[in-house]
């Protein structure tokens, strides 16, 4: 989306230390959230990953206000 020009607001490293776990395989970076969905597609996000998509979406929303 950020090509067709919308205000693109990646959540960086403030999601802190979860990020950087190597406790469990998850997706995510710097650049925002992720999932793996697995090679029939039937993995569910986890906890962790469920987390740090409602952290990016609270910190785009901040940006926007």
């Amino acid at each position: 989306m950020a090509a067709h020009g919308m205000i693109w607001v990646p959540p960086g490293y403030s999601f802190g230390e979860p990020l950087f776990s190597l406790d469990e395989v998850r997706g995510g970076s710097g650049y925002g959230a992720g999932t793996f969905a697995g090679a029939t597609g039937a993995r569910q996000p986890t906890h962790t990953e469920l987390e740090f998509a409602e952290h990016q979406v609270s910190t785009r929303c901040a940006a926007v206000q």
